[in-house]
């Protein structure tokens, strides 16, 4: 997914993958942004809590 990106190429590959997971049903919950860390969270159709960096 992201792998070997560094920056902005990094957060729109996971932002991309994000969205086809959407598409195939998941849920947004959020997209964090801390000092050294960002991540997307998102939950599966059951409601599970899984994170996208």
């Amino acid at each position: 997914m992201g792998a070997g990106l560094d920056g902005d190429a990094r957060k729109a590959a996971v932002r991309e993958h994000a969205h086809r997971l959407v598409a195939a049903g998941a849920t947004l919950v959020a997209e964090r942004d801390e000092a050294m860390s960002w991540w997307i969270v998102l939950t599966d159709p059951e409601g599970n809590e899984f994170c996208l960096q």
